[in-house]
């Protein structure tokens, strides 16, 4: 019952995508991200003279939490525009439901997300990361898709509030960059954001399996709280 509810909203927010000129470009992105990461980076290093290697993990971080950022704020307007013409209320009759429709809103970003950056982390040419370990990291960060559709939708009253929402949501990268920048113990300032903790697992991917682990664990459960307290809010929103 959940796949063919999946299929539905898939089909649904697949068709609410190549209607918006706005998020069609969501659909190339990735592919212009690959193209940089692999072919890009790799010109600009030797045309400029640039030693970039020990910045690739931190890069290709930044890169991997870009992916679910985007697929969140794809959905999340989605749902803003479902929510002005009252698809909610039209689902809430039908046998999918209001718990339904929330779950399919939850878990497509995640494999939308999942998709599209495991692809990246192992072809992008950056890092090498076993798949046994790529995987589970990439499903955690995936969660950060969700989190920011909920976010922003559950915050906003309007597609205009949430494109402000979503530009203020892509400052989370501003995070992992600053305590990648920063000295212990002042880096730690920066744990509040969920892509403090997706940066540090992927960082420690390469480097220490337990402490990738580590920070994996923090991070999903970071995450799954978030996304509990904000579908609660997004649900609160649309009572009634």
């Amino acid at each position: 019952m959940l796949l063919r509810h999946l299929a539905v909203f898939c089909l649904a927010d697949s068709r609410n995508t190549l209607r918006d000129p706005m998020l069609q470009v969501t659909l190339v992105t990735p592919f212009l991200l690959f193209a940089v990461l692999r072919f890009g980076l790799p010109l600009a290093e030797e045309a400029f003279d640039l030693n970039l290697l020990p910045h690739h993990s931190l890069i290709m971080a930044l890169a991997m939490l870009l992916m679910p950022l985007m697929t969140g704020m794809v959905i999340s307007f989605i749902l803003l525009d479902e929510l002005d013409d009252q698809v909610l209320q039209a689902v809430a009759v039908t046998p999918i439901s209001k718990s339904g429709y929330l779950q399919a809103k939850i878990i497509l970003p995640v494999i939308y997300s999942f998709c599209i950056s495991l692809l990246l982390l192992q072809f992008s040419g950056l890092v090498s990361v076993p798949l046994a370990a790529a995987v589970p990291a990439v499903i955690i960060s995936s969660l950060l898709a969700p989190v920011i559709a909920l976010f922003i939708s559950a915050f906003s009253q309007n597609k205009v509030i949430g494109l402000t929402l979503s530009k203020a949501s892509g400052m989370l990268l501003l995070f992992p960059l600053a305590a990648y920048l920063l000295d212990d113990p002042w880096s730690w300032l920066m744990a509040p954001a969920p892509t403090f903790w997706l940066t540090r697992m992927f960082l420690a991917l390469e480097e220490s399996l337990p402490a990738a682990l580590g920070y994996a664990s923090a991070a999903a459960a970071f995450q799954l709280l978030l996304i509990k307290v904000l579908a609660a809010r997004f649900e609160n929103k649309t009572a009634g």
